[in-house]
């Protein structure tokens, strides 16, 4: 039994760069997009991105003032705040609760980075080499 298409689908938006980080941010309570822009360091094009895949996930809420200028903030929904919480926990198990993770990272960290993958058995992926042809 493998994970459901929602949840890998979840996952696939939450490893993408700066997508955890704005989570983060906006636990701290809502934010103008510059705000954001500014603590996080990623380029608007990156941050414009992941707000909006947020927020069709339903994890960030965005609201529009019709105020000259505009202003939009942006907030965690009650289900954001449920997938920070689930990240958080797993930092502290990753970080903290359990001594095999390091084992493993010490042990493949070094091949797994220059393979450029690993298979989830935790054996190093070989990469084709693109000079060989089938």
């Amino acid at each position: 039994m493998g994970l459901s298409k929602g949840a890998r689908k979840v996952l696939k938006v939450l490893a993408r760069r700066g997508a955890s980080e704005v989570l983060w941010a906006l636990g701290k309570g809502s934010a103008r997009f510059s705000d954001l822009e500014a603590v996080l360091r990623l380029s608007p094009r990156t941050l414009a991105e992941r707000l909006r895949e947020l927020h069709l996930m339903g994890f960030v809420d965005r609201r529009a003032y019709a105020e000259v200028p505009p202003r939009v903030e942006y907030s965690l929904t009650p289900r954001g705040k449920r997938v920070l919480e689930f990240l958080m926990e797993l930092d502290r198990v990753l970080v903290h609760g359990d001594a095999r993770v390091a084992t493993f990272e010490r042990s493949f960290g070094k091949a797994a980075r220059l393979a450029g993958k690993l298979h989830y058995t935790g054996y190093v992926v070989p990469q084709r080499d693109s000079s060989t042809t089938v």
